[in-house]
C-alpha cells in the first residue's frame, strides 16, 4: 500500500484498493480487498494520513469510520450548566466528528 502513495497522494478509497491491488503478486485474479479494508489498514498503519471530507447527512454517525469502534458522545455544558450535544470522538484510535449529522463524503491518502 505504501509503494502506490509514493507517487503522491490517493483521493479516494476505491482507487487505493485498486492500486494496493495492483501491487500484489497476482493480482486481483489471487486476492480480494474491499475498499473498506483498505481504508482500515491504512488508518492503523501509522505511516498513512487518512483525511476525511464530511457532508450532511440525515442519519447521525454511530460507528467511528476508521476503526468501526463505537462512537461517543463528548459531555459538555453550555453557560447555563445545562448539558448539551458535544461531538462524537472515538476512544480506540482518537477520531472526532464535530457536532451534527454529518458522514464521510471522501477519504485523501498520502505518506505521513
Amino acid at each position: 500500500m505504501l509503494e502506490s502513495l509514493r507517487k503522491g497522494k490517493v483521493t479516494s478509497q476505491n482507487e487505493l484498493a485498486s492500486k494496493a491491488l495492483s501491487r500484489m503478486p497476482g493480482g486481483p485474479a489471487v486476492y480480494r480487498l474491499s475498499p473498506r479494508r483498505a481504508r482500515m489498514v491504512a488508518s492503523r498503519s501509522g505511516r498513512i494520513r487518512v483525511k476525511m471530507t464530511a457532508r450532511r447527512s440525515d442519519r447521525e454517525m454511530k460507528r467511528c469510520p476508521y476503526c468501526s469502534k463505537a462512537l461517543e458522545r463528548a459531555k459538555a455544558r453550555d453557560l447555563f450548566g445545562e448539558p448539551t450535544v458535544g461531538e462524537r470522538f472515538c476512544s480506540a484510535c482518537g477520531f472526532r466528528m464535530p457536532p451534527g449529522r454529518l458522514e464521510p463524503a471522501r477519504y485523501t491518502f498520502e505518506l505521513a
